[in-house]
């Protein structure tokens, strides 16, 4: 079996990821998933910006170090967050965030073919800085706004029945019951 410098990459970022996902949770827990979402928008930013400059492999085997605390980040907690903002529950929420996958990558795909073939494939590495950069931007931005959550006081609520359930939960109830 020949020795493959892309295998030994990717695995190693696979490696680091899997113990990191689990202490993202933990970490989120500490400092609030907002703040650790930002945080790895700035370390994808940090990769994607040093990326073009790692010339040899010890240098890309390094960077897996920031990839991977970025990627395991940003696999787990933003279905959180997207769960919190959409009043419908889990399922509707996780149903979203996987559905804007495909979506992302057909884009993602379109872009780095129109950027490499301009700029080469260095420039989609710079490609991706930006738009992580823009990601950062943005949620920064979010944050300042200082939109409530659903529940919290001032957000948006879900209108309730005197009897306390969601309009759409009574009528279920109602049906099951056959009333």
């Amino acid at each position: 079996m020949r020795f493959s410098a892309r295998a030994a990459l990717a695995g190693t970022c696979a490696a680091l990821e899997i113990p990191l996902l689990i202490g993202a949770g933990r970490l989120a827990g500490r400092l609030g998933e907002e703040r650790l979402v930002g945080a790895a928008a700035v370390l994808a930013v940090a990769f994607f910006a040093l990326l073009p400059f790692a010339a040899s492999g010890p240098s890309l085997l390094l960077l897996q170090v920031p990839n991977a605390l970025w990627s395991a980040v940003l696999v787990s907690l933003p279905m959180v967050l997207v769960q919190r903002e959409i009043p419908g529950g889990a399922g509707t929420a996780a149903a979203l965030f996987s559905a804007t996958f495909p979506v992302a990558q057909l884009l993602a795909g379109a872009l780095t073919g129109l950027v490499a073939v301009r700029t080469g494939y260095s420039g989609t590495f710079w490609c991706g800085a930006a738009l992580c950069a823009l990601a950062c931007v943005l949620l920064r931005a979010r944050g300042r706004a200082g939109r409530k959550l659903p529940g919290e006081a001032g957000g948006y609520q879900v209108p309730r029945t005197s009897s306390g359930l969601e309009p759409k939960t009574r009528s279920r109830t109602r049906l099951m019951r056959g009333s």
